[in-house]
């Protein structure tokens, strides 16, 4: 396969929870489930705005670089570096420790990113930093789908999930090649 020839040993995708056909599809094509038990949903705000306190930052940023650096690192498949670079967006932070990228090519920014550095998480930053872009920005919501697992953190940052959800679907090419 060309993919395998390039060194990509895994394809990911996400595909709508209630798209039977779909998911009956990659399934038939060698997909399993990875997070078929965590739903992927999207987030928008929601109650009112809570104060918060935040710096938006001009766009390129260059304090970004190391963060998204490391996660680029740690997930090579989840973001491509010139993203931020090649689209209209603004980066905001809270501290300097924990960063959202905006993305503002439509009527309202849209939360695309969400970054906290290691040492400083679990201290509230990112619940006080989503608090923040809801109340400057009513009505934000996210632009990919987001584990289920964060759920508890936006919730309490004022957002729910909204009723598109998706799955994701891994396929080793590996297992693919010899069935």
């Amino acid at each position: 396969m060309l993919l395998q020839q390039q060194g990509i040993e895994t394809v990911y995708l996400e595909v709508i929870r209630d798209n039977h056909a779909a998911v009956a599809l990659y399934q038939s094509l060698g997909f399993y489930a990875t997070l078929w038990a965590l739903r992927l949903p999207e987030y928008r705000t929601s109650g009112p705005p809570v104060p918060g306190r935040i710096a938006a930052l001009s766009h390129p940023c260059p304090c970004f670089g190391a963060p998204l650096r490391r996660v680029t690192a740690s997930f090579p498949g989840l973001l491509d570096p010139l993203t931020f670079a090649t689209l209209p967006c603004q980066v905001v932070t809270l501290e300097q420790r924990a960063f959202a990228v905006l993305t503002t090519a439509g009527s309202r920014p849209v939360l695309s990113f969400l970054w906290v550095e290691p040492a400083a998480r679990r201290q509230g930053l990112a619940r006080e930093l989503l608090m923040a872009l809801a109340q400057q920005f009513p009505g934000i919501g996210t632009s990919v789908t987001v584990p289920e697992t964060f759920t508890p953190l936006f919730a309490a940052a004022g957002y729910t999930p909204l009723s598109l959800q998706q799955y994701e679907m891994t396929m080793d090419l590996a297992d693919a090649k010899s069935a």
